[in-house]
């Protein structure tokens, strides 16, 4: 399982991979608050341009829950943190807004 722990220094395209090769088992992961978060696929890559953040920090693309890469930024399209159930990464930008900035381990 800790091989399903997302590296947020690799590149946006190794992690999409990454994601899709660990679902439905064992699902990929990361912490935010001390609180584990499952990442579902399907992902979306987007170029970082000029968005200057550091790996793992969660950015807003477009009312989507975006987390910068090594290189690019990676489009969560839904996820679920511990003790909860699985949303869609707008209704847990709506849910969390103050997520934005933060930095995933």
């Amino acid at each position: 399982k800790e091989e399903a722990k997302i590296d947020w220094s690799k590149t946006a395209q190794e992690i999409e991979r990454i994601i899709r090769a660990f679902d439905p088992w064992p699902g990929t992961w990361t912490t935010i608050d001390d609180k584990r978060m499952k990442i579902y696929p399907p992902t979306t890559i987007k170029n970082a341009g000029e968005i200057n953040s550091k790996p793992g920090e969660i950015v807003k693309i477009d009312d989507r829950f975006g987390v910068m890469t090594g290189n690019g930024i990676l489009i969560l399209s839904s996820l679920q943190l511990e003790g909860k159930k699985e949303m869609s990464s707008q209704d847990f930008l709506r849910g969390y807004p103050d997520t934005v900035g933060k930095i995933l381990d």
